[in-house]
Parts: structure tokens; C-alpha cells; sequence
């Protein structure tokens, strides 16, 4: 998925910043390049996702089908050595090492699915190897087997260009261009935040679309809290007013369209939409966070971004201030029993308590 592609990108991007460890930043470019490599479209926007399963044979899928090997595949590929070595380190087995509870299905049977059992100096010591010489056979070896890999049958892809998740990488990657100062991230991710303005966007009613060329498809709160995000990021790496001025825009009507003026906090669809019974609010951050919880990072570097005396030009009744204490107190609850079900909102109130610093 590409929400999951983004969100990891962002914590890599974090941990290199923090920590200099050069592994984060290799694993940030490798996300990167699958993203580009798989995801992009030819006008520089992402694609929603790559399937799960592809073929293995002529009229046979099979989930995992692209990512999965038997021994008998990878020693057909590897000198003697460097099978005992790659098998060490990454628990391949000739039985396959997924176990039965995990394989109802059975096509697993005799499958590997590669991870870092060893860690590269336990590897050498097995092997009495130094450590630089056992990076090198598996380096190679990877190579080996990824140009294999590559000549397999991919996976599909789904095509849907969604607003919320291309938000979530147009962020990411404008992290990842001030994490490693490398302006061919931050230009791509331009590109997309530029293409979604001008195709997924109405500048005369303010009104985003989720799907591109699929309008009737009804917006979400999360669609505008990620472009918003976008928008606050894009800025963060270009300092150009033009993307705080377009997420203070999406921010008033996200306000107009989502926010519960009686409890506080934003509703998964937009007043007056049809077809809804209930108007419900996520309490909790799953697969990606609640608009909820992205919108009070947003506030408040809004709140940081924006004079007061702009603010309340833009600001429907509530300041940004108003809104971030309104959510933080409907969830209060969760907040203070149950933190891991909102861990977004809950680094969002550690820094409000603290305060932030444009």
C-alpha cells in the first residue's frame, strides 16, 4: 500500500536525522526507489497500491508470489558458500521457514520469506569470516537474486489516485529532501502536490476530490488533513508562503465540512452528504492516523505559521488554538486510559503542551 510505503519512508527519514546511522538513510532510498520505481505515474503523481499476488505459473497467483523463494531457487543461484552464508542469515530452510498456523491456504508449503534472522557480525563469526568480507557475499548475493527476482511477474497495480495517501508521500519525501539534502526528492514531490492542485482541486469552491477523475466518490477528513500536512512539509522545505497560504485554504474548509461544532474534532464525511446515516468519527489511529490526530499537528504549525491577525481572516468562529484544545479534550479519554490507540494525537498534545517554534 502506498500509505504504508510513506509513513515508513517518514520514520526513516526521522531516524537518520536523528541519529546520522547511514543503515536508515539506505532504507529510506530503497522505499524511495520502489515508490518511484512502482507507484509513479506519468504525470508524478501515486498509484494506491501493488497487489499482493501475482503469477507464479501461466493462470496461477499466488499472495507473497513475487516476494517468495524455495531453497532449491536460491542454491540454483549461489555458489556453496554464499547459500550457506544468505541461508544463515536469512533463515531459508529447504522445508521453508513459514510456519502451518500462519499457511491455512498451503501455498506457503516450502517457502521462505526472507528476514534478518543473524545479524551480519553473527553471521561472520559462524562462518569465521570478517564482517566486511560476509557484507560482501550477501550484497552479492542479493544482487544475484534480485535481478532474478526482477524477471518474475509482477503484480498488479492499483491505479486510483488517492488525495489522503499522495499527501502522505508528497510529505514523506519532502522530509526525506531536507533529511538527506537531496533536492530530486524534494522536486518530485512538488510535482505531485502541483498535479494534485490543478486536477484534484477547485480553486473556486475550495473543495478537494479523493480520486482523481472520480468525483462523485465523496471526500473524507483525511484527504484535506494529508494535502494540509503536504502543504506544511512542501513549505518546511521551500519556505514559499504560497503552500501555507493553499493549507490555511484546505484548513478553513476542512473546518467548514468536517468539524463537530457540539463535541469537537472532525467527521469522517462532510455535513450534508448524502447517503449517510451517521456521521462517525475514528477514535483511533489504525492503518494511518485519524484526521483527528493529523489535524492538531497541522493546527498548530498553522497556529506558529500564521499572524493572528490572518488567522482570524481565515478562521471559521474557533482559532487554531480553539480547535486543538476542543479535540484533545473529546479524547481525553483514550488519551489518558488508552494512549496506544491514538499515539499520533498523542505526540500532537506533547507538543502542544510544550509549544512549537516556527
Amino acid at each position: 500500500m502506498l500509505y504504508d510505503q510513506a509513513m515508513l519512508l517518514s520514520i526513516y527519514a526521522d531516524l537518520y536525522s536523528i541519529t546520522k546511522n547511514s543503515y536508515y538513510k539506505r532504507v529510506a532510498e530503497e522505499i524511495i526507489e520502489f515508490i518511484f520505481s512502482h507507484l509513479r505515474n506519468l504525470n508524478g503523481v501515486f498509484y494506491a497500491s501493488e497487489d499482493a499476488d501475482s503469477f507464479v505459473e501461466e493462470d496461477v497467483k499466488e499472495e507473497g508470489g513475487l516476494y517468495t523463494w524455495t531453497a532449491r531457487e536460491i542454491k540454483s543461484h549461489l555458489d556453496s558458500t554464499a547459500y550457506e552464508i544468505f541461508c544463515f542469515r536469512y533463515a531459508v530452510y529447504e522445508f521453508g521457514n513459514v510456519p502451518a498456523a500462519e499457511n491455512e491456504a498451503g501455498h506457503l508449503k516450502g517457502k521462505n520469506i526472507l528476514y534478518k534472522a543473524n545479524s551480519t557480525e553473527e553471521t561472520a563469526a559462524k562462518f569465521k569470516l570478517s564482517t566486511a568480507e560476509t557484507q560482501k557475499i550477501l550484497n552479492s548475493s542479493i544482487a544475484v537474486l534480485r535481478a532474478r527476482r526482477d524477471k518474475r511477474s509482477r503484480p498488479e497495480v492499483d491505479k486510483k489516485i488517492v488525495a489522503s495517501w499522495n499527501g502522505l508521500t508528497i510529505s514523506s519525501l519532502a522530509k526525506a529532501s531536507r533529511a538527506f539534502s537531496e533536492s530530486k526528492y524534494l522536486n518530485i514531490a512538488l510535482t505531485a502536490a502541483r498535479y494534485i492542485r490543478t486536477h484534484m482541486y477547485n480553486e473556486h469552491t475550495s473543495q478537494l476530490n479523493r480520486i482523481l477523475d472520480a468525483s462523485e466518490i465523496p471526500t473524507c477528513a483525511e484527504d484535506y488533513a494529508f494535502i494540509i500536512d503536504a502543504c506544511l512539509e512542501l513549505y518546511a522545505s521551500t519556505f514559499d508562503d504560497s503552500w501555507v497560504q493553499w493549507a490555511a485554504t484546505l484548513q478553513n474548509e476542512m473546518d467548514g465540512l468536517f468539524w463537530d461544532v457540539n463535541s469537537g474534532g472532525y467527521f469522517g464525511s462532510a455535513k450534508g452528504e448524502t447517503g449517510i446515516i451517521i456521521r462517525i468519527k475514528d477514535g483511533m489511529d489504525k492503518a494511518d492516523p485519524t484526521a483527528s490526530s493529523i489535524a492538531v499537528h497541522n493546527l498548530m504549525r498553522l497556529e506558529a505559521l500564521i499572524s493572528s491577525c490572518d488567522e482570524k481572516k481565515v478562521c471559521q468562529f474557533l482559532s487554531y488554538s480553539d480547535r486543538i484544545q476542543k479535540i484533545l479534550a473529546e479524547n481525553f479519554t483514550s488519551l489518558s486510559q488508552l494512549p496506544k490507540n491514538l499515539p499520533n494525537m498523542m505526540a500532537g498534545m506533547t507538543k502542544f503542551v510544550v509549544g512549537v517554534k516556527e
